[in-house]
């Protein structure tokens, strides 16, 4: 399970990157660096989750990843959204904390 964690962190931490590379206006050296640098952590990524197999049963795996992808889904896609009461850092914290968790889900579910 370790492995999973370790991949889905790195699968996370790839995607959160090339989402702020979009939002952020850098120079096209700085962007093609941040490029390279987010594609190694998905290959990365998809690679450890790839090789690694989870250690309990069938149907214990696809619950948990109904249930992990639900929430990641949530914290992705509903979560989000800055205004007066909520700081751009909350958002960045939840949209990178539910690809981690939406990533194992996935992960569980289709594997």
């Amino acid at each position: 399970m370790l492995i999973q964690i370790i991949a889905s962190l790195l699968l996370a931490f790839g995607i959160f990157v090339l989402w702020n590379l979009f939002e952020a206006k850098k120079s096209d050296k700085d962007a093609f660096i941040l490029l390279l640098i987010s594609l190694a952590l998905i290959i990365a990524g998809g690679w450890l989750l790839y090789i690694a197999t989870p250690p309990f049963g069938f149907l214990t795996r696809k619950i948990i990843g109904i249930i992990l992808t639900l929430i990641g889904g949530f914290l992705v896609f509903v979560f989000p959204g800055y205004s007066l009461y909520q700081l751009k850092s909350y958002t960045n914290a939840g949209i990178l904390i539910g690809l981690f968790i939406l990533i194992i889900g996935v992960y569980l579910l289709v594997f």
